[in-house]
């Protein structure tokens, strides 16, 4: 799976997330079932941020970008 393909899926279970954390919130649910979930948010914007990463290493390696220059 591309790196392109990773960060959608992830982009889209950290929304998928993130309309939870809200729902819960709106309606008073158990505090520490929120905490989890946020938990798990910060975990995927983390990996996220790995991919994002590792996808530009990846672009500027192809199109022979140096910062050296």
């Amino acid at each position: 799976m591309s790196y392109r393909d990773q960060i959608r899926k992830l982009t889209e279970t950290h929304r998928v997330l993130d309309e939870e954390v809200k729902r819960l919130e709106s309606i008073n649910a158990d505090p520490m079932r929120i905490t989890e979930l946020k938990r798990r948010k910060l975990i995927f914007k983390d990996e996220l941020a790995k991919l994002h990463k590792l996808e530009w290493e990846e672009s500027t390696q192809r199109t022979g970008y140096d910062d050296d220059r």
